[in-house]
């Protein structure tokens, strides 16, 4: 099962991501990243699907997966400015 939550992870999001920054695709590049993070967030999201907040699940996804690149304020400035931005 893990293998194929793996694979669909890759071959949905980050292969078609890839695919679109070699082609100098930034703005598909980024939405398949947001939308990738979204997802993680979302499967991830301990208080379950019918408690969604959007913003909490994508702010602490970022803090506690990259923390090497995300604090919170960082987090909370990624998901207002870019991802809100590349998104709506």
């Amino acid at each position: 099962m893990i293998k194929t939550f793996s694979d669909r992870v890759k071959g949905f999001y980050l292969k078609p991501a890839r695919i679109l920054n070699k082609c100098e695709c930034a703005f598909g590049t980024g939405v398949l990243c947001v939308t990738t993070i979204d997802f993680l967030a979302r499967i991830n999201n301990p208080e379950g699907v019918g408690q969604r907040d959007v913003r909490q699940e994508n702010e602490r996804w970022l803090t506690e997966n990259m923390p090497k690149y995300f604090d919170e304020t960082l987090a909370q400035r990624f998901y207002k400015e870019f991802r809100n931005g590349l998104v709506h």
